[in-house]
């Protein structure tokens, strides 16, 4: 059981949908892309090291951040390459 606000829904709801090893390589890609994931929230990360919080309220707003085409829950499998997976 996850209690949400509405800050940390969209983030919550993406990575507790599908397989683990699709939500580890979201978060794996979110970090490759200068962002992470803390506290349910995106976060972008400069080279600096600062945090800036990106507003998220569905999932498919954390695909769009990300850069990556909506996947529907049932589909999230896998893990491997996401740019592929997600065509």
């Amino acid at each position: 059981l996850f209690i949400c606000s509405p800050q940390t829904w969209a983030v919550n709801l993406t990575i507790r949908t599908g397989s683990a090893s699709f939500s580890h390589s979201l978060m794996i890609w979110a970090r490759d892309h200068l962002m992470r994931v803390r506290g349910a929230q995106l976060w972008s990360v400069s080279h600096e090291g600062d945090e800036q919080l990106i507003k998220t309220v569905e999932e498919r707003d954390v695909f769009r951040v990300l850069g990556l085409q909506w996947v529907e829950p049932e589909k999230r499998f896998g893990g491997g390459d996401l740019k592929k997976e997600t065509r």
